[in-house]
Formats: structure tokens, C-alpha cells, sequence
């Protein structure tokens, strides 16, 4: 508040000359003959230290009273004291008293302007400072998680969620990753619909939260949000709506299509409450990399398309082909590019040995495999099995590769002659470059 006193100090004494001169100016046109305006009343003199109080305070108010009663002197006809004072004093007494009232008034609406300023002012910089912390706080939360990501801890958030989605048996699955998305990403209200055969309807498949506009089932046509995320294959958010000249009001905040791993729309996810602090990029990010991974998880569950054949006739024993091992492996190196996770690949192989001698690899490997990996055949001329890791670390990564040679290890046969290679995705930049180190090492 100091520069306003500055400005009223230097302003004060213009403002007081040029109400004066105006004042002055108008007294002299319309009554020459009373200067002063004392035949008048109220006088218009009045307004001089009305407005110098009101603006400047007590002493400018009476300051202009002052001078209000110095130029109306001009006007009296006789000049002595008891004259004047009997004569005109009520008038005078009343230009000071009401300069003196209105730097008073001013003064209490000035305390209290103050009062209000320094409230401001402490509020802004304990929005700052908690706004700081909450950065901070949110910062050290991703380390974290990213930190135990990479170790393997037990805590490891995505690693150990999407994992134990493997163990969720039919549409339970649905809402366990709804689940998973209010843990990792705050999500408050949303629900998971599945898609009919002809893309027209949806049929909701679990709820988290109020269930206001997420209807128990949908229709495509009407639904301009989740048609636009349908037609792109990608995550929808509310900006990217409004800024594609949408009219329609929807109280989605986003929606994410699930895809089977020939791009194939599965699932629809529509969230329509989180809190908006948590509604960023980096959690949009989070939310369609969850749906990615659990639309993975989905399509193995319910069997969807030819991703595998089983091992044995067991259906928990099962191989992966290819085509869906490769799905995965873009998927595993996005989540590294985008969100810093860690993934790895297991090639384990009988060197220099008869491709004859696959099933009993596979025998003696897939028993041993966890739920959440993709072991897969790919097209290489030895003996192989390439198990995907998703989401592990280092530590993780060397863990189950030991376990898995000391299984091979009970064969007479080959488990002698079975190698093992770590290939971690961090290393690489394109899915071709990983391709070419895992030909490389067969060759």
C-alpha cells in the first residue's frame, strides 16, 4: 500500500487546485456578485472538502474546507470578526466539520482496505507455498512408485496390480480394473462398457461410483464423445472434445477405447469424476497405459482370438504367438518412453540343438511361468521360448531367470544345455533394434 500513499501525496495538492479552480470557475459565471455561494444552500462549496476527505483524508478534508472558507471571504461585505462569525459562521463550521467527517469515513473504509490487502496477500502466499508442497509431494510420489517399479518391491504399484488382474476369473475382472484405476490414478467415477458385435451399443460390464449419467447401457450414435474416441482407436479427453467444435454436452471427463492386440475395440472406458487436480497429462497418460496393459489382460482371460495355444492341454499352460508377443513388446517399451517402467526379455534356448526338441523345452519352461508374462515361439531356427516381462526390474528380472534354469536343470536331457539372455528394454530405442539383438544372439 505504500505507492498509493506516494500517488495521494503527490496528487493530493493538484486535485485540491484543480477542484478549486473549477468550483472557482463556476461560482464567478453563474453568481459573479457571491463569491462563495453564501446566499446559496447548501453551498456547492461543500463538494471541495467532501472530495478531498473522502479521497485524501482528515487534514487534506479540512485542508479544503480551508480553502473553501478562504475564497468565500472574498464574498463577504464586511470583514470583521464578530460580523463574519455571526453572520456566517454555521456555514464555515460546516465545510470544516464535513471535510473532517469524510477523512474519517475515508480513514475507516482505508483500515479496513488494509486489513483486507494483508489477508490477501497472506493467502496468496500460503496458496503458494501449498501449491509448491503439493508439487513436491506428487514428484516424490512418482519417484517412488517409479523407484519401486525398478526394484520389484512388494509395494510395486503397476507390476503387482496388473499381475494380480491375472488371477480375476470372468467379468470380475472389469471392475478390479476399475479398481486399479482409483488406486493409480485417482479415478472417482467411471464405468467399463462392452462393445456388441454390430459397434452400436454398449452394455455397462462395472460401475465405481455414482452411476448419474453412466447408464447401464449406451448407444454409440448418441454418445459424440465415445464415437470420436471409437473412430480415432484413441484416448479422448474433454479439450481435445471442445476443441473439435462439439457442441454437445456430455459430463465425461475422458474416454478410453480397449483394444485386443489387432486393434480391435474390446471395451470402453468412460471416467466422469476424479479430482480435478489429478485430472494432467501424465495421468491421462497413466490411465491409457493401465487400459492398454488390462485390455492385454481381458483378452487372455476371455480367451478373445487366437493369441495363444495351451501347453499339455492345460489351459494355464499356454504359449503365446508371435503376433501377440510383438503387441506386447511395443506396449512394454511405450510404458518405458512414456512413464520411465521398466521391462525385460527372457530368451531362454537350446543352442546348436534340433528345433525337434521344442515341446520338451516348452515342458520343461512354461510350468514355471508366472501369471502377467507372455512366453512366446517366435520364428527362429533353434529351440527357444522368449518370455516378456512386463514392468520389472532388474532384480525382478534375474530372480525368475534363475528359477527358471534351475527348473531346466532337473532335465537329464537338455536342461543342462539350456541359456538364458536378458535383454532390457531400456537399452533400445525401436522395437527393430530389440528385434535384431534377440536374431543376433540365435545366430
Amino acid at each position: 500500500m505504500k505507492w498509493l500513499d506516494k500517488l495521494h501525496a503527490k496528487s493530493g495538492w493538484t486535485d485540491l487546485i484543480a477542484i478549486t479552480g473549477i468550483l472557482l470557475a463556476v461560482n464567478l459565471v453563474y453568481a459573479p456578485r457571491d463569491v462563495g455561494w453564501l446566499k446559496l444552500n447548501p453551498s456547492p462549496w461543500l463538494f471541495l472538502p467532501m472530495l478531498m476527505g473522502g479521497r485524501y483524508g482528515f487534514v487534506p478534508g479540512v485542508a479544503g474546507a480551508g480553502v473553501a472558507v478562504l475564497i468565500s471571504l472574498f464574498g463577504v461585505e464586511n470583514l470583521f470578526l464578530d460580523t463574519v462569525l455571526r453572520e456566517h459562521g454555521y456555514h464555515y463550521a460546516m465545510l470544516l466539520l464535513i471535510g473532517g467527517i469524510s477523512g474519517q469515513v475515508r480513514r475507516m473504509f482505508r483500515q479496513r482496505e488494509v486489513l483486507l490487502y494483508a489477508e490477501n496477500e497472506h493467502s496468496k502466499e500460503r496458496l503458494k507455498k501449498l501449491d509448491t508442497d503439493l508439487f513436491l509431494l506428487r514428484e516424490a510420489k512418482s519417484e517412488l512408485e517409479r523407484m519401486l517399479a525398478t526394484r520389484d518391491a512388494e509395494l510395486s504399484t503397476l507390476d503387482t496390480e496388473i499381475r494380480r488382474l491375472f488371477d480375476t476369473e470372468g467379468d470380475e475382472i472389469f471392475q478390479d480394473i476399475l479398481l486399479l484405476l482409483n488406486r493409480q490414478a485417482r479415478v472417482a467415477d467411471a464405468a467399463i462398457y462392452t462393445i456388441t458385435p454390430d459397434g452400436k451399443e454398449l452394455t455397462r460390464k462395472a460401475l465405481l461410483g455414482s452411476d448419474k449419467t453412466l447408464h447401464y447401457r449406451l448407444y454409440v450414435k448418441k454418445e459424440d464423445m465415445i464415437a470420436a474416441a471409437l473412430q480415432k482407436g484413441t484416448t479422448v479427453t474433454v479439450p481435445e472434445f471442445w476443441e473439435a467444435g462439439k457442441t454437445t454436452e456430455h459430463d465425461y471427463l475422458l474416454v478410453v477405447p480397449m483394444h485386443d492386440y489387432t486393434g480391435s475395440p474390446i471395451a470402453v472406458l468412460v471416467v466422469t469424476g476424479m479430482p480435478f487436480i489429478a485430472l494432467t497429462r501424465k495421468s491421462v497418460y497413466l490411465i491409457s497405459l493401465i487400459c492398454r496393459w488390462s485390455a492385454r489382460v481381458v483378452e487372455i482371460t476371455h480367451q478373445m482370438g487366437n493369441t495363444s495355444r495351451f501347453i499339455g492341454g492345460i489351459e494355464t499352460q499356454r504359449i503365446f504367438t508371435a503376433e501377440f508377443f510383438r503387441q506386447n513388446l511395443r506396449l512394454a517399451l511405450l510404458s518405458w518412453k512414456k512413464h520411465s517402467l521398466p521391462s525385460t526379455i527372457v530368451l531362454f534356448t537350446l543352442p546348436h540343438a534340433s528345433k525337434s526338441l521344442q515341446s520338451q523345452l516348452e515342458s520343461l519352461i512354461i510350468p514355471n511361468i508366472r501369471g502377467g508374462d507372455f512366453p512366446a515361439e517366435l520364428d527362429l531356427p533353434v529351440p527357444h521360448i522368449a518370455v516378456l516381462l512386463p514392468l520389472s526390474g532388474e532384480r525382478g528380472t534375474g530372480i525368475f531367470a534363475d528359477r527358471i534354469l534351475n527348473a531346466c536343470r532337473r532335465s537329464p536331457e537338455i536342461g543342462g544345455a539350456v541359456e538364458a539372455q536378458v535383454i532390457v528394454l531400456e537399452d533400445f530405442e525401436t522395437e527393430d533394434e530389440i528385434w535384431a539383438e534377440i536374431t543376433s544372439h540365435v545366430v
